[in-house]
């Protein structure tokens, strides 16, 4: 991860010197490519590694409720998983839901 900020501000410390709206940069292991980290997303706590994953390297997100269905299609509880589809999303019709 980098970060950038102005050199004026690095003197200064005054925050008025600062570089703002910028985020950090991540330079991509495995390619070398340099993408921004918009400058709203928490750095520290790495949430935004999902987003980076799916939106960059095309790595779809876990979805729980996904993997449950279709864990309850591979065992042939077809019902129950037509069940969790629609207690999920109740306002689904039941051919939206199939």
């Amino acid at each position: 991860m980098i970060s950038s900020q102005s050199e004026r501000y690095l003197l200064t410390r005054e925050i008025t010197d600062a570089a703002v709206g910028r985020g950090s940069f991540l330079v991509d292991g495995v390619d070398g490519s340099l993408h921004e980290v918009h400058a709203t997303a928490d750095v520290e706590n790495g949430e935004w590694i999902e987003e980076y994953l799916e939106r960059v390297r095309g790595i779809e997100r876990d979805d729980p409720l996904r993997s449950r269905i279709a864990g309850l299609i591979d065992s042939d509880q077809r019902l129950e998983a037509l069940r969790l589809v629609r207690t999920s999303a109740p306002d689904l019709a039941a051919r939206e839901a199939k």
